[in-house]
Order: C-alpha cells, then sequence, then structure tokens
C-alpha cells in the first residue's frame, strides 16, 4: 500500500496524438499539452500527463488490462465515467485527479494512488478496487460498498454528520469519524489514532474485524462472531455495549502485559 516517489518516475514516450482505441496504438505516450481523448479496447499502455498539461477522458471503455497513466505534479487527469468500464488500470497522481461524474466507482482490479489529500467534492465514492490516500480523505460523500476491496488512508476520513458503511480491507491512520459506522460482512479495518461515532458504532458481519487504539461511541453495537483487537493502552469509550451472540463475538487485547 505505497505508491513510488515521482523523482523516480521518467515520463518517456512518443507525444500523444489523438484517441486509443484499439491494440494496434498501445505503447508509451507522453501529453504535454491539453488533450481529450477516448480510450478503449487497448492493453499494455502508458500514458504520462506532464506538468502543465491536463488531459481529458472523454470516455473509457473495455480496457485489456495493464494499462497505466502517471499523472505528475502540475498536471491534471479528469475524468468524467462512472467506473472507467475496464478493469486492469492503474492512475497514479502526483499532481490533480478530478472526477466529475456524481458517483464515482472504484471497479475491481482497479487502482487509484493518490499522493497527499484527495479532495473528490464532486462526487460520491465507492470501492470495490484498490484505492490509496496518501493524506486526507475528502468526497462529496462515502458509498461504501458490499464486497468492497481496498481502502487505504494515511490521514483523517471524517464525515461528523454522516452514516458510513464500510466492507473489505480498510487501513485509516488517522481519524475516523461519523454519524454511525457499520462494518458489515468480511470487514476489517486496521486504525491508528481513533475511531468515532456521535451514534452508534455496528459491527454485523461473521468476520469482520477491527483492529483499533481507541473506540468512542454512544452505542457499541457488536453481531456475530466478530473481533474488536485492541492494542496496549487502548480505550473504549461508550455507555452501552451490546454483545448479541452471547460471547461468540469478542474484544481481545493484544500483546505481552497489555493494559486497556
Amino acid at each position: 500500500n505505497s505508491m513510488p516517489a515521482e523523482s523516480s518516475i521518467t515520463p518517456t514516450g512518443n507525444e500523444l496524438q489523438g484517441n486509443i482505441t484499439d491494440a494496434a496504438h498501445a505503447g508509451t505516450y507522453i501529453v504535454s499539452s491539453n488533450k481529450e481523448m477516448l480510450l478503449g479496447k487497448v492493453g499494455n499502455t502508458t500514458i504520462y500527463v506532464k506538468q502543465g498539461a491536463t488531459l481529458k477522458l472523454t470516455n473509457v471503455f473495455e480496457l485489456q488490462d495493464n494499462v497505466t497513466i502517471y499523472v505528475m505534479s502540475g498536471a491534471t487527469l479528469i475524468d468524467p465515467t462512472y467506473d472507467l468500464a475496464s478493469a486492469g488500470i492503474t492512475i497514479y497522481n502526483y499532481g490533480t485527479l478530478q472526477f466529475t461524474s456524481n458517483s464515482k466507482r472504484i471497479a475491481p482490479n482497479q487502482y487509484i494512488y493518490n499522493y497527499g489529500d484527495a479532495n473528490w467534492s464532486n462526487s460520491t465514492i465507492s470501492n470495490q478496487g484498490h484505492l490509496y490516500v496518501g493524506g486526507d480523505f475528502k468526497a462529496k460523500a462515502w458509498g461504501g460498498w458490499q464486497g468492497g476491496g481496498t481502502l487505504y488512508v494515511s490521514g483523517n476520513f471524517e464525515y461528523p454528520n454522516e452514516d458510513l458503511a464500510f466492507d473489505g480491507n480498510n487501513y485509516i491512520g488517522g481519524k475516523l469519524s461519523a454519524k454511525n459506522i457499520t462494518f458489515n460482512n468480511n470487514a476489517k479495518l486496521y486504525n491508528e489514532c481513533g475511531v468515532f461515532a456521535t451514534e452508534n458504532i455496528n459491527i454485523t458481519g461473521n468476520n469482520c474485524e477491527l483492529h483499533v487504539a481507541y473506540l468512542n461511541a454512544q452505542k457499541l453495537d457488536q453481531c456475530a462472531s466478530s473481533n474488536i483487537y485492541l492494542k496496549n493502552n487502548s480505550y473504549i469509550n461508550t455507555p452501552n455495549y451490546v454483545n448479541h451472540n452471547a460471547g461468540t463475538a469478542s474484544i481481545i487485547l493484544e500483546g505481552d502485559n497489555a493494559v486497556a
């Protein structure tokens, strides 16, 4: 769950001249000025958007795996699609990545790496693929997804007036906060700072795991055979803890001589 240092990336290739819509145009390209393009029915292709340039994807369809786009510092990539309509695409963003669709889904086998804070104020983000944010996560809303993918956020994930739901594998290094937070199905959360709900934290799935240092909620509702793992010196602050499965769900303190 990391992205290469930008200094290790050297944009190379031919200047992009137009649309890439078949396998015959697979290759490596650079974008040095503002351009719009169709991207589809191609694999094994790398595109570098250079500083000062903007690339707008007018449509994306039927990619055939191993397509990578690098957005360098000072560059912009505009993606108006709902979900890029393809698997097998990776975007490394060191500049500006704009989603203009009201709803944005990261589909299975899609990899989005965003250096620094993400600011996707136009879109509700749902994730079934792999989403990496090297700072705070900010979007219009979090849509979650049943059968979610992998989410890595090194900073904060804060929606204090909203309800959030998580599935899949989730690492949030900073503060996670919401009105209600629900963990479904096989959701796993690794959190370094604290999880705060002004109302309820609901753990509903049999295989849910929370690896946390601090939980704060008006009610902690733990169902099924889920597990909460507490680190040394952890703390759960709630006036109302409910375990629905007669002890099948558990809270586990990790580490020799650990206290909580």
